[in-house]
């Protein structure tokens, strides 16, 4: 794999319906990534607004278009930050009813991105850590960990991917 590109996996303890739906439902995308998130299904795009509460110089946006959306085995997007652009591409496989293998390809980045790439990996460790954390019903670690604005929107969980 070329050294240009971030790849991660995680094995997350719940259903495949259930971690998709944390990847592209604005709701649930707030409850362990951006501070404000917004994906448009049919409008092909997508935001994610990144806050701290400690600095402005720390706040930041990605924003772009999803590329493909095929529920609930891949999802893949064209990234941009207002500065790089890149492809950040999720793939999901079922372990088990109960079990979720998910990786993550982030790539395409420019030669002149390569310390843009070093941050976004350990940003994108963090994330996916997080991820695996809320899903499984553990605590979100953002404000803590990354100072990060965490709204707490109402959110009540669906019952439609318990099987």
């Amino acid at each position: 794999m070329p050294e240009d590109v971030i790849k991660l996996e995680r094995i997350i303890r719940a259903p495949i319906a259930d971690v998709f739906d944390h990847l592209v439902e604005a709701e649930r995308l707030e409850r362990w990534f951006g501070t404000d998130c917004e994906f448009d299904a049919d409008k092909r795009s997508f935001s994610y607004w990144f806050i701290s509460t400690e600095r402005d110089d720390l706040d930041h946006r990605a924003f772009g278009t999803i590329l493909r959306l095929e529920p609930y085995d891949r999802l893949m997007l064209e990234w941009s930050d207002g500065v790089f652009e890149s492809t950040v591409e999720f793939l999901l496989k079922k372990v088990t009813n109960q079990c979720t293998f998910l990786s993550i390809l982030h790539n395409n980045w420019t030669e002149s991105a390569a310390y843009a790439r070093m941050k976004q990996q350990n940003d994108w460790d963090f994330y996916l850590d997080n991820l695996r954390r809320v899903v499984e019903g553990h605590g979100d670690l953002r404000q803590n960990f990354y100072a990060q604005v965490v709204r707490r929107k109402s959110f009540i969980p669906s019952d439609d991917h318990k099987n």
